[in-house]
């Protein structure tokens, strides 16, 4: 046999794009031929937040683009989601089946292309490989506990909301029994996706499909994982859409568990005054609120560097707070 090729295919969101790509490292570190594919907006975007360099590859490591089916947009900016997920539905299928089939061309020098990777909420990209008989995964990209969480929303009745009106009506505050779930926020997209044709219904669909395929790994936590020493030209590879000062995103159920699970996150009211921020800052600075907090985040990062370790199988903190799953999906 020759060179396996794997195409990598994340959905075009920052959350979503960097665990795919540390996937795609690992595979082209145990010798596969891989082909990243970014939407032609976000290849425009890395271009000038980090410059040419960023997506010009290395041997056997190559980027690719597929339209996304929205109107030009120069701006540096997340795009409007709903109008992303209806646009990639609707009309990316064939731009991604005669991406293949040009991967695929002799002329190209390139091993063909051997089995697709693709976001689990890229859905439409199973029928294109389907077509050419290929092997087909899909990779969930958050933790096991954001999948385990909605699963059980969804399978207590608690998402998708039936009614606009539950969003109003007190429904939202019902207690929920399951001790993983009390006091959980629930993501916007799980209560917004009340109508099947709803751009956030993939979503919905890809979490309640993901709980019926036969086989699920877990390959986290990633970026220990993939991590290399020493480094090697693979390493450099980055794709952060967003310009340093722009900061970071945190995720309802992750700050949820990193505030009531893992004990190693504080959380603040949406109406921050500056008492309460100094107060915060002292506590942990200064408390025992703060030392215990410092000692679990020493104890967590011992747990992920076991899990990571290149001689240890996937163990309970893989799966419980840092695992992204890997999932076969059968022709």
């Amino acid at each position: 046999m020759g060179t396996p090729h794997a195409v990598c295919l994340p959905y075009p969101a920052q959350g979503h794009i960097t665990p795919m790509l540390n996937v795609a490292k690992l595979l082209h570190a145990r010798g596969f031929d891989v082909t990243f594919v970014n939407t032609e907006y976000n290849h425009a975007r890395l271009v000038r937040t980090r410059g040419a360099a960023s997506v010009a590859g290395i041997p056997g490591f190559r980027f690719a683009t597929i339209p996304d089916g929205l109107p030009p947009f120069d701006d540096d900016v997340t795009q409007d989601i709903p109008s992303l997920c209806r646009s990639t539905t609707k009309t990316c299928l064939g731009l991604f089946r005669r991406l293949l089939a040009n991967l695929n061309d002799p002329a190209t020098g390139r091993p063909p292309v051997t089995c697709v990777v693709s976001d689990v909420v890229m859905g439409f990209s199973i029928d294109a490989a389907k077509e050419l008989g290929l092997p087909y995964v899909q990779l969930w990209t958050a933790s096991a506990t954001r999948f385990l969480c909605y699963r059980l929303l969804m399978s207590r009745g608690h998402a998708p909301l039936k009614d606009v009106k539950q969003l109003t009506s007190g429904s939202l505050d019902t207690p929920v029994e399951e001790e993983v779930l009390r006091n959980i926020r629930i993501p916007n997209f799980i209560h917004a996706a009340m109508d099947p044709d709803d751009y956030m219904g993939e979503v919905v669909a890809a979490i309640d499909a993901l709980g019926m395929v036969p086989k699920v790994y877990t390959v986290g936590p990633l970026p220990l994982v993939e991590r290399e020493d020493p480094p090697t030209p693979r390493s450099s590879i980055s794709l952060s859409l967003w310009k340093e000062r722009e900061g970071a995103r945190v995720r309802r159920t992750n700050c949820w568990y990193q505030c009531n699970e893992w004990g190693v996150g504080v959380e603040i009211h949406s109406n921050v005054r500056r008492d309460a921020v100094a107060s915060l800052v002292t506590e942990l600075m200064d408390g025992e609120q703060g030392k215990e907090m410092r000692r679990k985040a020493r104890e967590w990062r011992d747990k992920a560097l076991q899990a990571g370790a290149p001689d240890r199988r996937p163990t309970a903190i893989s799966m419980s707070c840092s695992a992204t799953c890997f999932c076969p999906k059968t022709r």
